[in-house]
């Protein structure tokens, strides 16, 4: 937390990427930033509490952890770049610690966000998340974007519905390594626009 009588405020690009040894992490409640791949690939790590402080995760940052089976975020999250937690083939439980001021949430381990009246996301779903899943109704949105490899390795996942009545843009390799994905239910879907974006 304190480093040559500093606070310790950012958790630096691929800092411990790859690490094989890290088991366990405690994260600083003066950490507001985690770089680019700083955690990618570190398999021996299990759990991860971001605090409230943390408002930016960057791209990769917790990609590939292959035994991490749970991720809290905290209420002040804020920013992201894609899905950072994609390829976390055990990662069953997506959290948060309180209600977000910046409009994310999680809801039956799939982490979303809505930016305003009329756009929501749905960012990344738990890879080790089974069964079905709906897309959640939002009051007064007309479209949502699912983001790239939001479901990106999520193997156990087997249905998604995406409701009516609803615009939708789909990100690019947004169900890449879905491998047990049999059915994706847009059939109530009219005047819906699907596009794919990267």
């Amino acid at each position: 937390d304190i480093l040559y009588n500093k606070p310790v405020t950012a958790i630096l690009p691929e800092v411990f990427k790859g690490n094989s040894t890290l088991q366990t992490l405690t994260i600083g409640s003066n950490v507001t930033d985690i770089g680019e791949s700083a955690f990618e690939d570190c398999d021996a790590l299990t759990a991860v509490v971001l605090p409230d402080a943390v408002e930016y995760v960057h791209a990769r940052a917790f990609r590939g952890c292959d035994n991490l089976t749970t991720f809290t975020i905290g209420k002040g999250f804020a920013h992201h770049d894609d899905n950072f937690i994609a390829d976390c083939p055990k990662l069953s439980t997506l959290q948060m610690s309180g209600w977000n001021k910046n409009g994310y949430r999680c809801e039956d381990n799939v982490l979303t966000h809505q930016s305003d009246y009329w756009y929501a996301y749905i960012i990344a779903c738990a890879p080790g998340k089974t069964g079905h899943y709906t897309i959640p109704t939002y009051y007064q949105i007309n479209k949502i974007e699912i983001f790239p490899e939001c479901f990106g390795g999520c193997t156990g996942l087997t249905s998604i519905t995406f409701p009516a009545g609803m615009k939708y843009a789909v990100g690019k390799g947004a169900f890449r390594g879905a491998t047990n994905l049999r059915c994706i239910d847009m059939h109530n879907i009219k005047g819906t626009i699907i596009r794919e974006y990267s």
